[in-house]
């Protein structure tokens, strides 16, 4: 047996006016249309669903089955309905990014504020992550999107898209800043303690593969959690830092060497076998788009 849904809409309208007369103008239709679905829907039932009387309509002891039934499903596909339509127009609706701290300082925030600023009910979920977290997170499901910066693997599920390039400054202490007076190689760098972010991440990586390039040692001093603590430990003379000038606004007590240190990238990540929500799609089209390079 196959009735459409308008016929249930129909038959709820009718039980909860108890009239097909009201139900019509809810609907804003004619009453010979509402009479004539109810009728399609009784035959096809092969039962009787009201009882008519000159007050109005009585649900049969089928309809009230039918109706306890029917009432819950209808008010279902409005709740999905109206939710849909909210998620269009983005009143509301949540998007969850994964990030790490460079793609959070270096594109990010702009690209949020402006979101929160056109759509103020939509909800934002930011994770501070390394690459790979990210990566492992948007793969899991767990964030809709990842901004995450080079070095790293790309799973063949996921599509990654340039946003933003990026150089890092190469900074010391006052205790280092007469290395500020020439220029310097990797293995020049190599001979002072150096600070960096754990090996698990994908600046690590990035710099041990740099030094190795130009057959430098790469054997950090001190390991830093995140990249805003690296100026602090700079500035107390710990050793020399790499960090992108974002992170610098408030090291006054540090001195930028002269070493020129190739750029990265920063990358918006999402997966290819899974879709985009529209609240989540709305966020990946307001990242601005460089030109990729060949």
């Amino acid at each position: 047996m196959t009735v459409s849904y308008d016929a249930y809409r129909v038959f709820d309208a009718v039980a909860r006016a108890g009239s097909f007369t009201r139900a019509a103008l809810e609907l804003n239709t004619g009453q010979p249309n509402v009479t004539r679905a109810v009728g399609n829907l009784e035959r096809a039932l092969g039962c009787m669903l009201f009882v008519r009387t000159k007050h109005g309509a009585v649900l049969t002891p089928e309809g009230e089955k039918l109706h306890a039934h029917i009432a819950i499903a209808v008010r279902h596909i409005q709740a999905g309905e109206s939710e849909i339509a909210a998620a269009k127009s983005l009143k509301n609706g949540v998007v969850s990014i994964a990030a790490s701290e460079n793609a959070l300082r270096g594109c990010l925030l702009p690209v949020l504020k402006a979101m929160r600023e056109k759509h103020p009910k939509l909800r934002l979920r930011v994770a501070n992550c390394s690459s790979d977290q990210g990566i492992d997170a948007l793969n899991d499901g767990a964030a809709d999107l990842a901004v995450v910066t080079t070095p790293f693997d790309l799973p063949a599920n996921m599509d990654s898209v340039l946003i933003k390039t990026f150089r890092e400054t190469a900074i010391v202490g006052r205790a280092f800043a007469h290395l500020a007076d020439a220029p310097l190689t990797f293995a020049d760098l190599a001979r002072y303690p150096l600070i960096c972010l754990n090996e698990k991440t994908a600046t690590h990586r990035f710099y041990a593969d740099l030094f190795a390039r130009n057959g430098a040692a790469f054997n950090p001093a001190v390991e830093a959690a995140t990249s805003d603590q690296i100026p602090p430990l700079v500035e107390s003379n710990l050793g020399i830092g790499f960090v992108s000038r974002d992170f610098l606004t408030d090291a006054s007590g540090v001195v930028s060497l002269r070493i020129d240190v190739p750029e990265r990238e920063i990358r918006l990540l999402k997966r290819r076998d899974k879709p985009l929500s529209l609240t989540a799609r709305t966020l990946f089209d307001a990242f601005p788009r460089p030109p990729e390079r060949v």
